[in-house]
C-alpha cells in the first residue's frame, strides 16, 4: 500500500460517516460502517468515494409481497459493504474522472464480512459463529462448516430467508470480476480490504479467517476459470472507533445509510427489511438512487440513445459461470437443487442472490416476473 497506512483509510471513512451526523431513532441500536476510498498514487491523497452503514436485508418475502418481482427497484441487501459498493458505482457513473490510471481503491469495514470469513477463533478458544445460512436449510447441525457458500443472516423460516449471498461470497465475486458491475466496461479492482477486529488480540485469528474465506477461495476460482488472480491485500486493524458500530448496544439497526460523491448532497436512509427509502410506502414510485433501475437510468443517461447503452458482456458471462460454480458449494443433498439455485442466481436477481424456495419442493412458490434483458446481469 505504499506510504498509505490502513489506519488512515479507516479514519477517512469513519470521519466522513461522522460528518453525516446520522441519528438512530433507537439509541440501543448498533450498525456496521463501510466505505470505499480513492487513493491518488502520486500525491498520496485520499478521497472517500462512498460510505454506508447497515447490517440487515429483506427476506425473500416481505409480508405478502415477493420482492423478487420488483427487484429492480428494491435494495435487497442493505449490508454496509454492499451499499458502499453501490454508492461507488453511482459515483463512477456520474464522474468518469475517478477512473484514472494513477488512482487505486480501498475498502474499509468496521466489522468482519458476514459468511465464511467471519468464522474465527475467539479469545477463549471457541469458534465465533456466523449467522449467514448454508444452502440446505435442513443442515443446521453443520452450519459452521468452513469454505461453503452462504446467504445472508436472516430468519430461520426457510421461505422467509434472505436470498442474498453473504458479504464474504460477494467479495469473492468482486475480487475476481471487479467492483464496477456490468454498467461500466472498465474493470475496477480493490487494492486492499481493511477490516476492524472487535479486539486487538483477535487480529491474528481474524486475518487468518479473511485469508481463508476470501483470498484462498478467490485464487481457487481464479485458477478454475483462468482469470488473473487479484492483487488484493488484506489488513486487519484494532477497533479504534467508539461510535455506534462498536459498543455494548444489543440490537442491530433496522435502518441503513448511504452517501456517495454526487451532484446531489442528500444522504439516503433505507429501511433494511423492506429495501425502500425511509418514509416511502409500498406503492410509492420514489425509490433509492442506488436501486438497479436507478443505476441503469444513470448509466443510460451517458448515451444519446438507449441502443448505445450496452452492458459489459464479458463480465456478465463470467458472472453467470461463477454463479454456477459458487452454488455448487452449497451443501444441498441433491444435484437438482443446486441447479435450481444456480438458475435463480444467474437469471432472477441482481445482487448475487438465490431464490431459496427453488430448493424447497414443499414451500409455496410464486411465479417470477422476468427482468428486461439489459437488467439480468446489470449490477453485480
Amino acid at each position: 500500500m505504499g506510504d498509505i497506512k490502513p489506519l488512515e483509510i479507516a479514519d477517512a471513512v469513519l470521519e466522513r460517516y461522522r460528518s453525516l451526523e446520522i441519528k438512530e431513532p433507537d439509541s440501543a441500536n448498533w450498525t456496521v460502517i463501510a466505505g470505499i476510498v480513492a487513493e491518488d498514487t502520486r500525491s498520496k491523497q485520499l478521497r472517500v468515494v462512498s460510505v454506508a452503514s447497515g447490517c440487515k436485508c429483506p427476506g425473500a418475502i416481505v409480508g405478502k409481497e415477493d420482492i423478487l418481482k420488483n427487484n429492480a427497484d428494491i435494495i435487497k441487501d442493505s449490508h454496509a459493504e454492499v451499499l458502499a459498493r453501490r454508492g461507488f458505482i453511482a459515483a463512477i457513473l456520474e464522474d468518469k474522472g475517478l477512473l484514472r490510471s494513477d488512482v487505486r481503491f480501498h475498502m474499509f469495514s468496521s466489522s468482519p464480512p458476514c459468511g465464511d470469513a467471519s468464522i474465527y477463533e475467539e479469545l477463549d478458544g471457541s469458534l465465533r459463529f456466523t449467522g449467514a445460512k448454508l444452502g440446505d436449510w435442513r443442515r443446521e447441525s453443520t452450519e459452521q462448516v468452513l469454505g461453503k457458500t452462504r446467504t445472508k443472516p436472516s430468519r430461520s423460516d426457510s421461505i422467509y430467508r434472505s436470498a442474498s449471498l453473504s458479504c464474504t461470497d460477494k467479495m469473492i465475486i468482486w475480487s475476481l470480476l471487479g467492483i464496477q458491475g456490468a454498467f461500466i466496461k472498465t474493470k475496477i479492482t480493490l487494492s486492499s480490504l481493511i477490516v476492524a477486529a472487535p479486539h486487538p488480540k483477535l487480529i491474528h485469528s481474524l486475518r487468518a479467517a479473511l485469508f481463508r474465506g476470501i483470498l484462498d477461495r478467490t485464487h481457487t476460482f481464479a485458477n478454475e476459470f483462468c482469470i488473473p488472480p487479484p492483487d488484493l491485500s488484506i489488513h486487519v486493524i484494532a477497533n479504534h472507533y467508539s461510535g455506534p458500530a462498536h459498543c455494548t448496544k444489543t440490537k442491530p439497526s433496522h435502518l441503513a445509510t448511504a452517501w456517495w460523491l454526487s451532484s446531489y448532497s442528500s444522504v439516503e436512509r433505507i429501511v433494511a427489511h423492506t429495501g425502500r427509502l425511509l418514509g416511502a410506502r409500498s406503492d410509492s414510485t420514489k425509490h433509492s438512487r442506488l436501486s438497479t433501475n436507478a443505476l441503469f437510468e444513470l448509466s443510460d443517461s451517458q448515451y444519446q440513445t438507449r441502443s448505445e447503452a450496452k452492458i459489459n458482456s464479458q463480465y456478465s458471462i463470467l458472472r453467470r459461470r461463477l454463479a454456477s460454480r459458487l452454488i455448487a458449494d452449497f451443501p444441498a443433498d441433491h444435484p437438482r437443487k443446486r441447479r435450481l439455485l444456480a438458475h435463480h442466481f444467474a437469471n432472477n436477481d441482481i445482487d448475487e442472490s438465490v431464490d431459496m424456495r427453488g430448493a424447497l419442493p414443499l414451500a409455496k412458490r410464486s411465479k417470477l416476473s422476468p427482468l428486461p434483458a439489459y437488467l439480468l446481469c446489470s449490477l453485480c
